[in-house]
């Protein structure tokens, strides 16, 4: 059996060169995330910590944070892309073990998130 779009598939080539004529180079997709290192939590206090990271590229930041066994919650993303980033995280219960995951977008959209991290308030 044909697949419905065997016939776009064949001729797919052909219009990117047509269209690469006609307007110049067609610049290629960005498909891969930012990658996401360098990730720690300092500066732990009671009732706060900061996290920091970097990105490979440009990209948004936020941090997904809670207690094992309770609702987690996320901080607002980043107005601007950029590659490093900090969070701080207010409002932390005392003698507490916090978990979170790093969450990042470039520019076209692409997300990535780390491992799962985490911290000790005193």
């Amino acid at each position: 059996t044909a697949c419905p779009g065997q016939n776009l598939y064949a001729v797919l080539p052909t219009i990117r060169q047509e269209a690469a004529a006609r307007t110049g180079t067609i610049a290629a997709v960005d498909t891969k995330p930012p990658r996401i290192s360098r990730i720690r939590s300092t500066d732990v206090q009671r009732r706060r910590a900061r996290i920091r990271w970097r990105t490979s590229e440009p990209a948004t930041g936020q941090v997904r944070y809670w207690v094992p066994g309770r609702k987690r919650r996320l901080t607002p993303p980043a107005t601007s892309l950029q590659r490093p980033h900090k969070v701080v995280l207010r409002g932390l219960r005392r003698d507490t073990e916090y978990r979170f995951v790093v969450i990042g977008r470039d520019a076209a959209g692409n997300l990535a998130k780390s491992r799962v991290k985490r911290f000790e308030t005193g």
